[in-house]
């Protein structure tokens, strides 16, 4: 344990819960906001779709977030992963500058 605690970057172990806790709690505000996002972005006749499709897409990708840094770590090490996380990256910005749709003007009547 204590061979794991020199290659940490925290100073003390409550530096480290507290971080720990606070991405963990960014992790579900954010899932919050985007289920939120979800009901104001997707047409009236379609957002329990868009719901389910989302939840599909999240556990995929967190299936797959958890064994493609695995694989790459066996075959190129921390430049492998780095690679992984900026190709991530730098698909969901071009996901948020070419798919972000712009609002109607009009709103949905039905606010569910």
């Amino acid at each position: 344990m204590q061979g794991g605690r020199s290659l940490d970057p925290c100073s003390s172990s409550w530096d480290c819960r507290y971080g720990t806790g606070n991405c963990s709690v960014g992790v579900f505000v954010a899932q919050t906001c985007a289920n939120s996002f979800l009901r104001d972005a997707a047409p009236a006749g379609s957002r329990v779709s868009a719901a389910g499709m989302y939840i599909c897409s999240y556990y995929v990708g967190g299936t797959a977030g958890g064994v493609l840094p695995g694989l790459l770590w066996k075959r190129g090490g921390w430049p492998a992963c780095v690679a992984l996380i900026l190709g991530m990256l730098m698909i969901a910005a071009a996901a948020a500058v070419f798919g972000w749709g712009k609002r109607p003007a009009v709103p949905d009547p039905i606010p569910l």
